[in-house]
């Protein structure tokens, strides 16, 4: 719109009203998107960590296979975080486990709780999950959540 200042001169320029209905008009889409982003943002988070926990579990089954030995997935609800171990002969013919993946949950999702089908479900402490030399393993099930401070 164009303004004529006290000085007569036209400019063009936006009136106060122009800009103040402008900027309400952006924060009324902010807020009402905001929580559609977060909440797409979180799942993303959540899928992320469930495929790299999916993945973790594919790389036991593939050592148990590989070294025709058992591995085990150890979840740690306490410490947040799992890890692939094997029990391994050294060069000195002495059987010593070794820590062969390690993995922290991300700080927006937490390991809620684990379970052994021949357990009951733990909440705190440790759960592990048993790999086969033939492919199999022990049936399990884990639960991830976002701590309800990043829910929306």
């Amino acid at each position: 719109m164009r303004t004529t200042s006290a000085t007569g001169s036209d400019s063009p320029a936006f009136t106060l009203i122009e800009l103040s209905i402008a900027v309400f008009i952006v924060a009324t889409l902010l807020a009402v998107t905001a929580p559609y982003f977060v909440r797409s943002y979180n799942t993303a988070i959540v899928g992320s960590t469930a495929r790299m926990f999916a993945t973790t579990c594919q790389f036991a089954r593939s050592q148990a296979v590989l070294r025709q030995k058992p591995a085990l997935l150890e979840i740690d609800m306490d410490r947040q975080m799992f890890w692939v171990a094997q029990v391994l002969t050294n060069d000195a013919g002495e059987e010593v486990a070794q820590v062969l993946k390690s993995t922290q949950m991300p700080v927006r999702v937490r390991l809620f709780s684990a379970q052994r089908v021949d357990e009951p479900i733990a909440t705190s402490g440790r759960v592990e999950v048993k790999f086969y030399p033939n492919g199999t393993c022990a049936v399990s099930y884990t639960h991830l959540t976002l701590p309800t401070i990043y829910s929306v």
